[in-house]
């Protein structure tokens, strides 16, 4: 297959942030699909922070709620801080990251990185997950 470029949407708290599209892209072979993604803030985000934070896939997903389907990151550009995450589909067209280094079960943004995206962070995720 072909890796296809696509813009996801990150939301946090309801509020879509401004973001710069660095390298996302999927390829669907059968019914799986691998997505990359790869975003910069490019603005404050208006969230009050302890939001969780979510991004828009490009098929919606066989089941709702999967469980793991990859890994990411989000990079706190002004603390110059990683918060490592395991990517889990929160409903069947969005996924977002569970800590690696917590057992409560809050996306991160509402749980260990608690703050709102700002300008210069950035969002990566590399998934494998069923499409509907």
């Amino acid at each position: 297959g072909t890796y296809t470029g696509y813009t996801p949407t990150v939301t946090q708290g309801g509020t879509v942030t401004s973001f710069t599209t660095n390298n996302s892209r999927w390829m669907q072979v059968g019914k799986t699909v691998f997505v990359h993604i790869y975003l910069i803030i490019n603005n404050a985000g208006t969230a009050a922070g302890a939001n969780g934070i979510t991004v828009s896939l490009p098929f919606n997903t066989a089941v709702a709620a999967t469980g793991v389907v990859g890994t990411g990151l989000i990079f706190d550009a002004s603390l110059g801080l990683v918060y490592n995450g395991n990517a889990v589909i929160q409903s069947a067209s969005t996924v977002g990251m569970y800590s690696t280094n917590s057992f409560v079960n809050a996306l991160l943004g509402a749980n260990d990185f608690a703050a709102a995206l700002a300008t210069s962070d950035f969002v990566i995720l590399n998934l494998t997950y069923e499409a509907s």
